[in-house]
């Protein structure tokens, strides 16, 4: 009796390899080459201080430069966007679950409506960083968009933010 030639019975033979095929490059954990991301115009609600603390202890060197309302007149002040610069040596798949979680975050302003469905979705893009992070209550308020409900409720998740007051 011939066996099948299908994916699965190539791919027992050698577990090991399938492993490696199923995690990837990535998989491995070690980080691979140094990333630079250059975000021309981020909105930040609290300045360039504020996109460092909560960048920095994740591993990014944080380059922030406000951005001119009119570079031809400089008296018209800075407007609320920041040039950021980051560099780091993180895996791509953790450096895009980070920014998917804060640059909503710098911008403090949820374009659209914020359900229950949002605290899952934090929880999923913040697992292994977020919980660890020095300023993760104020993430936690800024992504949920200061909605007191969903940052208490499900009591399973108080972890999410210890406290309810609003700070930038």
């Amino acid at each position: 009796m011939r066996r099948p030639r299908c994916w699965r019975w190539r791919w027992a033979k050698f577990p090991d390899r399938a492993q490696r095929a199923r995690r990837g490059a990535a998989g491995t954990g070690r980080p691979r080459a140094p990333l630079e991301i250059g975000l021309p115009a981020l909105p930040c609600r609290g300045g360039a201080g504020l996109a460092d603390r909560l960048l920095g202890p994740l591993g990014w060197a944080v380059q922030a430069e406000p951005v001119p309302l009119d570079p031809e007149l400089p008296e018209w002040g800075d407007s609320a966007y920041l040039s950021v610069r980051l560099t780091g040596r993180l895996r791509l798949a953790d450096a895009l679950s980070q920014l998917y979680v804060l640059l909503p975050v710098l911008d403090d302003a949820k374009h659209y409506w914020v359900a229950d469905a949002e605290v899952d979705k934090l929880i999923r893009a913040g697992s292994g960083w977020l919980a660890g992070h020095p300023e993760r209550d104020l993430i936690t308020r800024r992504y949920l968009a200061h909605r007191n409900r969903l940052v208490l409720w499900p009591p399973g998740r108080r972890w999410l933010c210890r406290a309810t007051t609003r700070t930038s």
